[in-house]
C-alpha cells in the first residue's frame, strides 16, 4: 500500500489542517493554520454526498488542497450515513495527497465549543435516545463520563450527579435540557484545531485503517440480524 507521511508536523513547521464535520444532518469544512481560520457549511439536511465536493471547491479557492498538512475528522458518534460520508472524503484526500488523518471525538469537540465548565453533551441518536458524554472543560476537555446511549431522562440524571453546569448539542436542544448552551454540533474549526494537536504529537493513522465511532450498529445491520 502506497503511503507518504507528511513530515512538516515532525519538523514543527506551519501547516494547514482540514476539519471535516458530518456527524449530523449538515456538512461543515474548515481550514486552520498559516493565518487561516475559515469554515464553510451546507445546512441542507443529509446532502453530504452532494455538497462536500462543492464545499471543498470553495476552500480550494482560498488555499490549494495540495498545501494541506493533515485532516481532522469528526469521528462520531453520530448518524451512520453522515459519518460515512465524511470518512469517505477524508480517505480519498488522504490517499490522493498522502495526508495523515486524525479522528476527533464529536462529543469532545462539542464540549470544547460549549465550555468552560462541566459540559454534558447530548446528540440526537434517534429512537428517543441521545448519544451522551460529560466533560470538564478548561483549556482542553477531559472526560468525566464516556460516550454512551441514553434515554434523555437517564442522561439528565447522570449529568446532574456528575455536577454538569450546562448542556450542549442537538439532543439537549430537542429534549429541552437546561441550562443550555445553544450549540447543535461542533464546529469544523474546532475539529481542525484539536486535530492539529494530535497530528503534531503523531497520534494518527493512515486513512484506510481508520473507522468512525458509530457506537451502535446501523439499522440495516440490526434488521439483518433479526
Amino acid at each position: 500500500m502506497w503511503w507518504r507521511e507528511d513530515t512538516r508536523f515532525h519538523d514543527n513547521l506551519p501547516v494547514i489542517v482540514l476539519g471535516i464535520e458530518t456527524s449530523g444532518s449538515s456538512s461543515s469544512l474548515a481550514l486552520v493554520g498559516e493565518g487561516l481560520r475559515v469554515e464553510v457549511s451546507c445546512l441542507t439536511p443529509f446532502a453530504h454526498t452532494e455538497t462536500l465536493n462543492e464545499l471543498l471547491s470553495i476552500l480550494e479557492g482560498i488555499s490549494p488542497l495540495g498545501d494541506l498538512g493533515g485532516i481532522a475528522l469528526s469521528i462520531g458518534p453520530g448518524f451512520f450515513t453522515s459519518l460515512r460520508a465524511g470518512a469517505s472524503v477524508a480517505k480519498a484526500l488522504s490517499v490522493t495527497l498522502g495526508l495523515p488523518v486524525v479522528g476527533v471525538p464529536t462529543l469532545k469537540a462539542l464540549a470544547k465549543d460549549a465550555g468552560p465548565g462541566v459540559i454534558a453533551c447530548a446528540l440526537d441518536a434517534k429512537k428517543g435516545q441521545v448519544y451522551g458524554a460529560v466533560y470538564r472543560v478548561k483549556d482542553e476537555p477531559s472526560e468525566i463520563s464516556p460516550p454512551g446511549i441514553y434515554s434523555p431522562e437517564e442522561f439528565v440524571a447522570l449529568s446532574s450527579e456528575l455536577g454538569a453546569t450546562a448542556f450542549a448539542g442537538d439532543g439537549a436542544i430537542m429534549y429541552k435540557m437546561n441550562p443550555l448552551v445553544p450549540r447543535k454540533r461542533p464546529s469544523a474549526i474546532t475539529l481542525a484545531l484539536m486535530g492539529e494537536n494530535d497530528l503534531r504529537e503523531g497520534r494518527f493513522l493512515p486513512a484506510l485503517d481508520f473507522l468512525p465511532y458509530y457506537l451502535r450498529e446501523p439499522d440495516a445491520v440490526i434488521k439483518r440480524k433479526e
